[in-house]
């Protein structure tokens, strides 16, 4: 996420109405389920 500051707030992703994870901003930006559903293939 270059050139994005994530600074340490918790923050949820949510699929289908359902909350499929939470924590610091940092930590889920850095998921490998994250990058892949939000980011396509890195």
């Amino acid at each position: 996420m270059s050139g994005t500051t994530l600074i340490g707030v918790d923050v949820s992703v949510m699929e289908q109405g359902r909350v499929v994870l939470e924590g610091r901003s940092a930590d889920v930006a850095a998921s490998e389920h994250v990058q892949h559903a939000y980011l396509g293939a890195l």
